[in-house]
Order: C-alpha cells, then sequence, then structure tokens
C-alpha cells in the first residue's frame, strides 16, 4: 500500500475510494499514509517559496540574489526528491506485480482445468 501511495500514477482520492471498496486493513491504510508524505513535504515547500519570493521583492537588494537561489535550489532539489521516490515506488511495484504473475502462471500450468494438481 506504501508504494501505491509513493506512484504518482494513482490519484490520492482513487486509491482512497479503492481502498474503501476492498479489503485492506485499517492498520495497512493508516501506515500507508506515510508514502504521502513526500509530496506534501514538497508542496508545503513550493508554497513557502512562493511567499518568500513575494515577500523578498519588497526587501533590500542585500541578499536577494543569494536567497532567490537558495529557494530556486531547494525547489529543484524537492521536486528530484519526489521523482526519485516515485520512481523507484514504481520500479519496486512493477517488480512485485511481475512476481505475483509468474506465481500465478507457475500455479496455473501446475493444474488441471479441474484445479487438480498434475504429477
Amino acid at each position: 500500500m506504501i508504494l501505491l501511495r509513493l506512484s504518482p500514477l494513482i490519484p490520492y482520492n482513487a486509491l482512497d475510494y479503492m481502498s474503501g471498496v476492498t479489503s485492506i486493513p485499517l492498520l495497512s491504510y493508516s501506515v500507508a499514509m506515510i508514502g504521502m508524505l513526500p509530496g506534501i513535504v514538497m508542496f508545503a515547500f513550493l508554497g513557502g517559496t512562493a511567499s518568500s519570493l513575494v515577500d523578498s521583492t519588497n526587501e533590500a537588494e542585500e541578499n536577494k540574489t543569494a536567497r532567490i537561489l537558495c529557494l530556486v535550489f531547494g525547489v529543484f532539489f524537492a521536486g528530484l526528491g519526489v521523482f526519485v521516490a516515485s520512481y523507484y515506488a514504481n520500479q519496486e511495484l512493477q517488480k512485485i506485480l511481475e512476481h505475483e504473475e509468474h506465481t500465478s502462471q507457475t500455479l496455473e500450468n501446475l493444474t488441471d482445468g479441474n484445479d487438480r494438481v498434475v504429477v
């Protein structure tokens, strides 16, 4: 569930709906909320950065360039962090899905059409 939360492919509201109509335990759902933190931190940082940039236009010129550079690099690295976390979460999710598919195919090959194990 955490990997699904880290994945940018599934919106939070769609994942919440799917979690509600399936039999996912409340504990698993609650723990998976940790997966939302990278995106939340990035959006909060972007909001704080936008506010800082607006405030910096009213200040003197002495630290303006250094402040803007720090904010730009901060936004860049926040976005990079979310991208990297999402990328690796997607890779792990694909590995899990491939493993489950392989296991499913192996079990289908071991049974005949009547759910009996063929030896």
